[in-house]
């Protein structure tokens, strides 16, 4: 291994750890800046998304309704903002369920609730 690779493997992981102690500091604007950082060079990484939804003041392993909607709020914003990312999609598919399962598979629905007229 070449000392340029060595080197970017070193960075990337002072990254990592820079990210990690400014989230549990609490330095929430900080962390958000550095998760997103780091999400931009690789949107996939299940890791990355999941602490930049921590940042940003939800959590992705949360057990209530209300916890689960506002994670995936953050995590359709990370959608919008990574369109590539097939990591963010998995994850909201995850998360969803009942009626968020339809926007979760079809974020641009052109219908606001299609099951409305069956309820």
């Amino acid at each position: 291994m070449g000392l340029s690779m060595v080197l970017t493997e070193r960075w990337g992981l002072c990254r990592v750890v820079a990210a990690r102690l400014l989230l549990r500091l609490g330095r929430t604007e900080a962390a958000d800046w550095a998760w997103e950082l780091l999400l931009a060079s690789n949107s996939e990484s299940y890791e990355y998304i999941k602490q930049s939804v921590l940042a940003k003041g939800a959590d992705v392993e949360a057990t209530t309704p209300e916890g689960k909607l506002a994670a995936l709020a953050v995590l359709d914003q990370l959608a919008e903002k990574h369109s590539r990312s097939q990591g963010i999609r998995r994850l909201a598919l995850e998360l969803a369920e009942g009626r968020s399962i339809l926007h979760a598979l079809f974020p641009m629905c052109l219908i606001a609730d299609p099951l409305s007229k069956y309820s």
